[in-house]
């Protein structure tokens, strides 16, 4: 019961995110995608919220490889945008 309830707040978040608009994509596969972006964002927010972004960032940064560092700031793009979206 416990569980059922804590997985609800965060469908219950993102559909006010949302607007309450049902998903826009059709299909398994692309549905899978939008409820993972959602759901991406959703813990993105929530860890921001736990913690100090600048140091999120730079905790994240200092692990990364070379080569994922540019995957890293095209997902802090993606945060952004996301964020100003659904704020």
């Amino acid at each position: 019961r416990e569980r059922k309830s804590q997985i609800e707040h965060v469908f219950g978040t993102v559909k006010r995110w949302m607007g309450k608009v049902p998903l826009l994509l059709r299909s398994r596969k692309k549905v899978q995608i939008e409820i993972d972006l959602y759901t991406t964002a959703y813990n993105i927010k929530r860890l921001c919220s736990l913690s100090s972004i600048p140091y999120l960032l730079s905790r994240i940064a200092n692990s990364l490889s070379e080569l994922n560092k540019s995957l890293f700031h095209s997902l802090i793009s993606t945060f952004i945008v996301l964020n100003s979206l659904f704020g």
